[in-house]
């Protein structure tokens, strides 16, 4: 369900001449995620245990979230044009 509405999104943003591009570096960068995730995640687990690895990884994400929301909020406050108009 993640990876049609990434590339939805992505490619709605995208201009056509970069969409090939972009599209490419997304898939990849999901089945690098997907490959690299037990060299970072069990090493953690083994140190924390999975609770304290997890709630640190959903901690980061929330972080991530609020920082992605605070960004757009201050170019929307700017009065410039967000990405994702069209």
């Amino acid at each position: 369900m993640t990876t049609p509405n990434l590339s939805a999104s992505l490619l709605a943003i995208a201009p056509p001449s970069l969409r090939g591009r972009l599209s490419g570096a997304l898939i990849a960068s999901i089945f690098a995620g997907q490959f690299l995730s037990p060299f970072i995640s069990q090493p953690l687990i083994r140190s924390w245990g999975y609770a304290t690895t997890f709630s640190g990884a959903g901690a980061l994400l929330v972080a991530v979230g609020v920082a992605c929301y605070w960004r757009r909020s201050l170019v929307a406050a700017r009065g410039q044009p967000r990405e994702d108009t069209a």
